[in-house]
């Protein structure tokens, strides 16, 4: 009875699986159409030759479209969307062909950041989808595939991407693929989650879009493992490879991001490869960021944003390096700061920060070999690090651990570690202003340890006792300020300076006394006294042998 019952239940669940899972093989539309018209909790579609789609496609189960190799594109008159995924859709090894081959009519109009897209620059091709091509509030998996040759219309991008996925629940992960000669936006997040991950790639493309081109994030989190963004350019406001807003997140974790360029949106404050802004927030765990274009920033910026709950940037592990901004104004930099920034002990910044706005605030910790700039008076930088100048305009800044020059103005700066210099910028241009340099001539300031002083004062400036620093030097006696670096003018405190000048300190060398060394140390003694005991020995026994012959 127990055996039968059991065969029972071992049938039961045979046709119940064989009931919830089928398996199709299609070569059109139709029968594409047909495969999911029936489409239970597990359905795999294996094409066997190229499909053209004319119509959109409804995803509520859970679907497998294997492609094994075929191309999938719209038909002659179709530009529409493909797919909406309400339930689960993974695509394996497919093909996205959008029919469009754009390109740039010269490499000058290419590279050149003030040159946008028109008929003049660019060849726009036949084929414009002014749709999302695939609509998401499900999940949606696509792995070992390609996607190339798209130019998707739209208001700079904004209304229409490749993928548009909608909702806290939805879902998108891109495994393995390579997104290719894409013209617009790749994926539009409202909500959601999206990876791109194992070495997925965003080549020889051009992003559109008000607040990000390739990847636009409203809410919502973009993870990258291993994923490569390269040789992309793109037009766009904020983001030109991501932006995120409305308490998104993005995580780089692992891969790369090279040579892309942020080609000129019409504002100096546009043009990072990523921005961050009101309330979203940038963490970099790993990778490198390298060889970028930007005009606000060249790596990441964080926009119009003075909001408490600013997830911020947290740039925790990885490589900064070689980015520069094509827009020479004081914006210009690696990382642009209107909210909070923290770097980690292992990252290295080759670049220059700017900290901008109310309450922005930058802790390092790691090394930053570029310049800060503090530019609004309650900006704050805590070093706990390694940075190579530091510029206060405004703000306040913490100094734990070492800067190698700092440049002082309407600022405050509390030193507790080590500063090898001071220095101010040219300030040629200012009407009304000077500049004089105390020179400390391999000396250093007692208080700071600044080894050079640059201060600025109003034009027709007499110098006061206050103004003259307190010197010191490692073997070496201060002799006095001079006003020439041959030392035969003495500084006069009476002089007005109507222009630059540099004041210098002599030193004289404390001579060095030489103490002879008279100590003997053991050996030596013992081997002189074993040598004078020998020779009165020998002497003793000399005049004993003699004086007893003698008496013989």
């Amino acid at each position: 009875m127990k055996k039968l019952f059991i065969f029972f239940i071992a049938v039961i669940c045979f046709f119940a699986i064989d009931v919830s899972a089928a398996e199709y093989t299609v070569s059109s539309e139709g029968e594409l159409s047909s495969a999911l018209s029936a489409q239970t909790e597990s359905d795999t579609i294996n094409l066997n030759a190229d499909i053209k789609i004319n119509k959109s496609h409804a995803i509520t189960g859970n679907v497998v479209i294997n492609g094994n190799g075929h191309v999938l594109s719209f038909d002659d008159t179709y530009v529409g969307t493909m797919f909406t995924v309400g339930g689960t859709l993974e695509i394996i090894n497919l093909k996205f062909n959008g029919n469009n081959d754009w390109y740039w009519l010269t490499e000058e109009a290419r590279v050149d950041p003030m040159i946008y897209e028109d008929e003049t620059t660019l060849f726009a091709g036949d084929k414009k989808i002014s749709n999302n091509v695939i609509e998401v509030t499900g999940t949606l998996k696509i792995s070992s595939s390609q996607i190339y040759n798209y130019y998707i219309d739209g208001a700079i991008g904004d209304t229409n991407c490749f993928i548009k996925a909608s909702g806290a629940d939805s879902k998108v992960i891109i495994d393995s693929t390579t997104v290719d000669t894409l013209f617009g936006s790749f994926i539009t997040m409202v909500g959601g989650k999206v990876e791109f991950n194992n070495n997925s790639k965003i080549i020889n493309s051009y992003g559109l879009g008000n607040k990000g081109a390739f990847f636009k994030q409203n809410g919502g989190e973009l993870v990258i493992n291993n994923g490569i963004l390269k040789d992309n350019c793109g037009r766009a406001r904020s983001g030109t490879l991501i932006g995120a807003v409305n308490n998104a997140l993005v995580t780089f974790n692992s891969g790369l991001i090279d040579n892309n360029l942020a080609k000129y949106h019409g504002s100096a404050s546009t043009g990072s490869m990523i921005t961050v802004e009101s309330g979203a927030g940038f963490i970099m765990n790993g990778g490198t960021i390298s060889n970028n274009i930007g005009t606000l920033a060249s790596v990441v910026s964080s926009r119009w944003t003075n909001n408490p709950d600013d997830k911020g940037i947290h740039l925790n592990n990885g490589v900064i390096k070689n980015n520069t901004t094509y827009k020479d104004t004081w914006l210009g930099s690696s990382v642009f700061l209107r909210n909070n920034c923290t770097v980690g002990e292992n990252m290295t910044i080759d670049g220059d920060v700017v900290v901008n706005n109310t309450n922005a605030s930058l802790e390092n910790n790691g090394t930053i070999n570029g310049k800060v700039t503090l530019n609004d008076s309650t900006a704050k930088v805590v070093n706990n690090g390694n940075i190579s100048d530091l510029d206060l305009l405004k703000g306040e800044c913490t100094n734990n651990n070492a800067i190698n020059n700092v440049y002082e103005l309407d600022t405050q700066i509390t030193n507790n570690g080590v500063v090898t210099g001071k220095y101010v910028k040219e300030l040629s241009n200012v009407e009304g202003k000077i500049i004089i340099r105390f020179d400390l001539n391999d000396g250093k300031e007692k208080d700071t340890g600044y080894t050079v002083i640059d201060n600025v004062y109003d034009l027709n400036y007499k110098l006061l006792d206050t103004d003259i620093p307190i010197v010191e030097r490692d073997g070496y006696t201060f002799e006095g300020w001079f006003s020439d670096a041959e030392f035969t003018k003495k500084l006069d405190l009476n002089t007005e300076y109507s222009e630059n000048a540099v004041i210098y300190a002599k030193w004289l060398k404390i001579p060095e006394v030489v103490v002879p060394d008279t100590a003997l140390n053991i050996s030596t003694i013992v081997m002189t006294l074993s040598i004078i005991l020998m020779f009165t020995g020998s002497i003793i026994m000399y005049v004993t042998i003699n004086k007893k012959k003698v008496e013989e």
